[in-house]
């Protein structure tokens, strides 16, 4: 288990996994293929430009009527610049803890 005060590991890994997610869903949605250097180069990229820190918001919505929800992701530096900013449209999510754990 990650120690609660090392903020620098545990920011470096959920960057990890954010660019994990976004492999997956290029390999399951695209005919792209990447490379594992590309995703070495992101991450030591992003990572630098992370200086200082870095925080990242997830909020998700549901329409129980329609069936449909959303995800919303923004990253943003210590300083108030924004590094990435992400959506996802759901449709036929089963209810609004589903769309929570996928958010």
């Amino acid at each position: 288990a990650l120690h609660h005060n090392n903020k620098e590991i545990g920011a470096k890994l959920l960057l990890v996994l954010w660019r994990t997610w976004f492999v997956r869903n290029e390999l399951t949605h695209s005919p792209r293929q990447l490379a594992i250097q590309n995703s070495v180069r992101f991450l030591t990229d992003y990572w630098e430009t992370l200086a200082g820190w870095a925080k990242i918001n997830v909020d998700d919505a549901f329409m129980e009527r329609t069936g449909k929800g959303g995800i919303g992701v923004i990253i943003g530096y210590d300083s108030g610049g924004i590094v990435l900013t992400t959506w996802k449209v759901l449709f036929n999510a089963s209810n609004a803890k589903e769309v929570e754990a996928l958010a």
